[in-house]
């Protein structure tokens, strides 16, 4: 029996470990970089380059002729797309009932779909300190909400959107953990 839960806990700790490691160094990058490439060829852009090393942290696209009017939705790329995969991976993990999937299954989409939404509190540092001349979510909420409170609101919004997604799953996973304990009595 103590063998069984060491091997459990083991489990548990070698999946958090290796999905949070592929999620920050291959997933989340690839995601990102996507997230510039879809608009960009969409807009008809050329693409010279799109770079994506694993392990590396280096993950770049190279583009030409992107329109005027694409440049705010290919730089919100970067953000938008990890904000979706992440969204969808944590409602797949709330959706899903734990005792047919898996609990180790589904960590596989619960540690990467956290790792999605948590690099965009990186987002509320870019719209406080950021470089003037460039942040993934200014062209965008500047062309949609203005200078004023509405842009500036746009863009944090994936961050406000974060923690609002991150609180629901934890409250959910916090009941549905309460309901498959054994009662006591």
């Amino acid at each position: 029996m103590r063998m069984e839960v060491a091997t459990k806990a083991t489990g548990w700790r070698v999946t958090i470990a290796l999905s949070s490691l592929l999620s920050c160094f291959v997933f989340y990058p690839f995601v990102h970089e996507c997230g510039h490439l879809i608009p960009a060829v969409l807009s008809g852009a050329t693409v010279n380059e799109f770079v994506w090393t694993p392990f590396i942290s280096r993950a770049h696209v190279g583009l030409s002729n992107v329109s005027g009017s694409a440049l705010p939705w290919v730089d919100a790329g970067g953000v938008l797309l990890p904000t979706l995969v992440g969204t969808a991976l944590v409602v797949a993990w709330i959706a899903l009932p734990s005792k047919t999937s898996g609990a180790i299954w589904r960590l596989w989409m619960l540690v990467p779909g956290v790792v999605m939404l948590v690099g965009n509190l990186g987002l509320l540092i870019e719209a406080t300190i950021g470089s003037v001349s460039y942040r993934h979510m200014h062209l965008l909420a500047q062309a949609v909400g203005g200078e004023g409170i509405i842009g500036k609101t746009l863009e944090v919004l994936p961050s406000v959107w974060t923690v609002v997604v991150l609180a629901l799953a934890i409250r959910l996973g916090l009941r549905q953990s309460k309901a498959t304990e054994p009662r006591s009595g």
